[in-house]
């Protein structure tokens, strides 16, 4: 088993294995150590995204499936790179070193709001029902308000027909039993006049409620219309709904906040452990190794060129001349 996780981290770090198992034992540690720092952030987010996609988001078992194993692969890709990157140069160093930090900062954030969607799955709910409820009602205001002036217009002028209409019937109600007006009692011609206008007068009320019955209508409809259009984003939460709904109950829930700062730097420290690790942790025996050997290939490369060995000499004459150099005199011959 130990000689198959050797095998498999000095995959993951490009080591040469079989040159690997002869050094020291620390060599063997420092390979295993990067690949097992490579492999943690690769399993974390294929279990999260699994999650997230499957059970969180409703996907199918294959789509979840499918979307681990392309986060996997895109995190298992860029954290092998970094491990694998090799440079003498200090600036070259800092440049990865602030790249990955950056990266590493992005990365944890989409790494904690993946943990915190499953692990919080029930509190975004219960946040995304209240954020229901308030947003309907909301747009039920707003379709209201719009409609608020001319419906209190209606109902003034629908009240006030009303008013005008009883005061008739009361004016023709007095003239019929002679205390008003005319004093003659009896329904006879004023009686009948004061009548017709009473009637004249329900008549404009009752054309001033249907007018005001009928706005009403359509501002109830248009507040229903904006309540189920409200709704309707809530039907099935998308992922920036979830994120909408996540960021709410952090700022207005002390623990979740706790909770959620947590998760992002423990994913943080996971995202920059490999780079951390690659450039800090000391030297092995097969490292320095692998560095002197290459040193000695280029040494050996650079004597072949200037000791004018056959089928070389005219290649470094050319190079030289073609990039502007004299050629040695060693090698003028062949320029």
């Amino acid at each position: 088993m130990t000689k198959l996780f050797n095998r498999i981290s000095s995959f993951i770090t490009g080591a040469d294995y079989q040159r690997l198992r002869l050094e020291s034992g620390w060599s063997l540690q420092k390979v295993s150590l990067l690949g097992m720092i490579v492999l943690l952030p690769t399993l974390i987010w294929g279990l999260s995204t699994y999650f997230l996609v499957h059970h969180v988001l409703g996907g199918s078992l294959k789509t979840g499936l499918f979307a681990a194993l392309v986060a996997s692969v895109v995190v298992f890709i860029l954290e092998r790179s970094i491990v694998m990157s090799e440079t003498d140069s200090k600036r070259s160093e800092r440049w990865i070193k602030t790249f990955r930090w950056i990266l590493g900062f992005v990365v944890a954030l989409l790494g904690a709001f993946a943990i915190d969607s499953v692990v919080f799955d029930h509190d975004i709910r219960l946040q995304l029902d209240r954020m229901k409820q308030h947003e309907a009602h909301e747009a039920r205001l707003v379709a209201a308000t719009a409609q608020s002036d001319a419906l209190e217009l209606l109902q003034q002028r629908t009240e006030t027909a009303r008013v005008e209409w009883m005061k008739a019937l009361d004016v023709a109600r007095r003239e019929a039993e002679g205390t008003s007006g005319s004093g003659i009692k009896g329904v006879h011609s004023i009686t009948r006049l004061k009548m017709q206008i009473a009637e004249q007068l329900e008549q404009d009320y009752l054309r001033a409620l249907g007018e005001y019955t009928q706005a009403k209508s359509l501002t109830e409809k248009a507040m229903h219309e904006k309540e189920e259009l409200a709704l309707a984003r809530f039907d099935n939460p998308g992922l920036l709904l979830r994120i909408e709904a996540l960021h709410q109950l952090v700022f207005e829930n002390r623990f979740a906040l706790v909770a959620y700062l947590m998760f992002f730097l423990l994913m943080f420290i996971i995202e920059i452990m490999p780079v951390t690790l690659k450039f800090n942790l000391p030297e092995s025996s097969y490292d320095y190794t692998s560095r002197l050997e290459d040193q000695m290939r280029r040494r050996n490369l650079n004597t072949m060129l200037m000791n004018n060995l056959p089928g070389e000499s005219q290649f470094s004459g050319r190079i030289h001349t073609r990039n502007g150099m004299p050629a040695p005199k060693s090698q003028a011959r062949f320029a």
